[in-house]
């Protein structure tokens, strides 16, 4: 099974809410289509209910819960 990985999406504030992060995903996802591969690997860093709200509108569902601590 081949996937691709989509490592973070950021709008800047100005520019949410015009459907830019929405497209910007649906090209990757076509374009991931078109080389034949299975499953798109989202990584996001944020978590807000936004952002959380922004990935299932499109589809994606939740996995596995990354955690880190900073130790320094």
């Amino acid at each position: 099974m081949l996937y691709g990985e989509i490592s973070d999406l950021y709008v800047k504030p100005d520019y949410r809410n015009q459907g830019i992060g929405k497209s910007l995903v649906e090209s990757v996802e076509e374009w991931f289509d078109e080389k034949g591969l299975d499953i798109v690997w989202l990584r996001s860093h944020f978590s807000t209910e936004q952002v959380i709200l922004f990935w299932e509108e499109l589809g994606y569902n939740s996995f596995a819960i990354e955690r880190i601590k900073k130790l320094r």
